[in-house]
């Protein structure tokens, strides 16, 4: 039984790397016709929330203070 745990613990760790290795691949395939959105390599939806957070603790400060 043992043996058989083991043999499913690799089992799974084999197929989440080959499902890592597969999704890098995709994702380099899928931007590269893309230009990049910044020279540091953040994409959008990063640079988007980044952004939020920056800008609404400003709003947020600001409010409080009228």
């Amino acid at each position: 039984m043992a043996v058989e745990g083991q043999r499913d613990t690799k089992n799974t760790t084999l197929i989440l790397s080959v499902k890592t290795l597969i999704d890098s691949k995709l994702e380099g395939y899928h931007n590269r016709d893309r230009p990049p959105w910044n020279s540091i390599g953040l994409s959008s939806p990063k640079l988007l929330l980044k952004g939020y957070r920056k800008y609404s603790s400003i709003y947020r400060s600001s409010n409080l203070n009228s």
